[in-house]
């Protein structure tokens, strides 16, 4: 069972760390937002600078992800809780053993990483039907240009060479 008191200083480094996180989400939202306005101006380049940069903040989250688990170690210890369940502990179960200041301090945090999360799951589903529209309209595109005649490769000097009905007779042997 957990124990009742956290260390406030833990509490301050996790309020912190949420902190950091929201400011990393904030970056990773204003970074999705751009790319979807490239999407819309047909800039591959600026999209293809962007998704670098958006590889880049989702490292940088996946590292506090685990500094979020070390300190939820800490923290666990003085829950009298294993690693593998201090580690699932919900902000909800950790604000019941946390005092009055730091209680609704973590909890405003908590919800303000949600609500920054959801927005960042809404602009890359917005950023995904937008590829998948560009995506369904150049086969649509490809399709209605595409000889009709099947073809067998290009000529030597890059003209596409339509498969022939001819047949090669053998004349010499």
């Amino acid at each position: 069972m957990m124990a009742e008191a956290i260390s406030a200083s833990r509490i301050s480094d996790l309020l912190c760390l949420l902190g950091r996180l929201g400011t990393l989400h904030d970056e990773l939202l204003s970074l999705a937002r751009e790319k979807i306005d490239a999407m819309k101006k047909s800039d591959v380049g600026r999209m293809r600078t962007l998704g670098m940069q958006e590889e880049q903040v989702v490292g940088r989250i996946n590292e506090r992800e685990g500094l979020r688990r070390r300190l939820m170690d800490t923290i666990g210890e003085q829950l009298n809780l294993s690693p593998k369940e201090a580690r699932s502990v919900s902000i909800s179960q950790l604000a019941k053993h946390t005092p009055e200041p730091q209680k609704e301090a973590l909890l405003a945090a908590r919800d303000s990483l949600r609500e920054k999360i959801t927005q960042v799951g809404e602009a890359n589903r917005t950023a995904g039907v937008i590829a998948h529209t560009v995506v369904n309209h150049l086969n649509w595109v490809f399709a209605a240009v595409k000889p009709r005649s099947e073809t067998q490769g290009y000529s030597g000097q890059g003209a596409v060479v339509a498969s022939s009905r001819t047949a090669i007779v053998d004349t010499v042997g």
